[in-house]
Order: structure tokens, then C-alpha cells, then sequence
């Protein structure tokens, strides 16, 4: 398990701070990904590398947002629920329930909490990409210049 997760789990209000972090370690991703201007052998030392970093990044996120959804935004969502049956003087029906959850202001505050880790999680995963991309002009340069240096 992660740092920021135990974190997260010890206190739910670490989950801010984890995710500026997150943010923080994004942000030199186009720095990263650029080849322009970077010796080949620079290059290919350090793909293997920062794919790990943000592919661990990546998968860490993935723990984070599953620990939202179901320790947090269902977690509230079954609070609502169970308010609205028990405290309830008239019967509700199921629609009408979850219509009463969806405009609830802490629900609401779960949801865009929940879409905030759903955000980054995203942007972590097209960081995995790009560099799987990355990786692959960095093997169309390096064999050009093999086959230049055989010719």
C-alpha cells in the first residue's frame, strides 16, 4: 500500500495535501517526455525510469480513488440513504430518495471529491501512455542511428 493511502486512511483530511503532491509531481511531465535537445543514450536511460515514477504515481491513484468511492462517496451516500428511511415520516420511494441524495450538498461535495481523484487518476494514466510513446520514437531514433553508424 502507499504512503499517501495509509495517510489518507488515518485521516481523511490528508487526502488534500496527497493530492497536491500528486499535482506537484506531474507537473514536469512535458519536461519529461521531450527528447529534443536530449543525448539518445540520455534518453533511453531515463525512460524505464520516469515510467516507473508516474506509472507508480498511476496505480497508487487507482488504490486512492477506489478508497474514495467506496470509504467516502458510498459511504455517504448510504448515511443519506439510511436518513432518508429511518428519520423519514412519509415512505419514500427508491427514486425518490436517491433524487433527495443527488441534491444533497455533502453528497455533492463527495461526488466532486471523488471527480477530482477521478481527474488526476485520468491524467496519470495519459502520462503512461505518452510515455509508451515516448518509448517507442526513442527505439525508431536509436535504431536510425545504429543504421547510420553501420553505414
Amino acid at each position: 500500500m502507499s504512503l499517501a493511502l495509509d495517510k489518507i486512511k488515518e485521516n481523511f483530511e490528508n487526502i488534500i495535501p496527497a493530492l497536491e503532491d500528486y499535482e506537484k509531481k506531474l507537473s514536469p511531465i512535458k519536461a519529461d517526455l521531450n527528447v529534443t535537445g536530449k543525448a539518445l543514450d540520455r534518453a533511453n536511460l531515463e525512460q524505464a525510469s520516469l515510467m516507473y515514477l508516474y506509472n507508480e504515481c498511476y496505480v497508487e491513484l487507482k488504490a486512492i480513488l477506489s478508497y474514495v468511492e467506496d470509504a467516502f462517496l458510498n459511504a455517504t451516500k448510504g448515511r443519506l440513504w439510511k436518513n432518508l428511511t429511518d428519520d423519514n415520516n412519509r415512505m419514500l420511494q427508491q427514486k425518490d430518495k436517491e433524487q433527495y441524495i443527488n441534491a444533497d450538498l455533502e453528497f455533492l461535495a463527495a461526488r466532486e471529491l471523488y471527480v477530482e481523484v477521478e481527474e488526476l487518476t485520468a491524467k496519470y494514466a495519459a502520462a503512461v501512455e505518452a510515455f509508451k510513446s515516448r518509448g517507442y520514437v526513442l527505439n525508431n531514433l536509436t535504431r536510425l542511428a545504429l543504421k547510420d553508424l553501420d553505414t
